[in-house]
């Protein structure tokens, strides 16, 4: 098939784990997934373990993944009360911890267009 076909049929992919196949089906089926796979990142924290949150937020700030995304979605509720061991004891709440590792990776997305951030972690009110 013409390179147009396979990218025109690869856009109207929504499921994030046929993408993924879709990478491992050849390296031009991957040059093509790989930036679809990537552009809209939906994270619920509350659904990823404590041990790889870290992992995750290292990846999002990578140079190579971070240049694909434009749309982020983060819901931030429900979080297991055991702190990740990178949040710092003098934090005021979980919040200042989470807020430090978005940050960050939120800041090295250069094509981002949409932040979409639901914070439900803490009872703190700031004025």
């Amino acid at each position: 098939l013409p390179t147009e076909i396979i990218i025109q049929t690869l856009e109207h992919i929504d499921d994030k784990r046929d993408l993924l196949t879709a990478c491992l089906v050849s390296n031009l089926f991957s040059v093509i997934s790989t930036p679809l796979l990537y552009r809209k990142l939906e994270i619920n924290v509350s659904d990823i373990p404590l041990e790889q949150q870290d992992k995750l937020f290292k990846t999002m700030e990578t140079h190579r993944i971070s240049l694909l995304v434009t749309t982020v979605i983060v819901t931030l509720s429900k979080v297991q009360l055991m702190c990740p061991r990178w949040l710092t004891r003098h934090a005021k709440c979980i919040c200042d911890g989470y807020d430090k590792k978005l940050g960050d990776a939120i800041s090295s997305m250069t094509n981002l267009r949409v932040l979409d951030f639901d914070c439900n972690l803490c009872c703190i009110r700031y004025p």
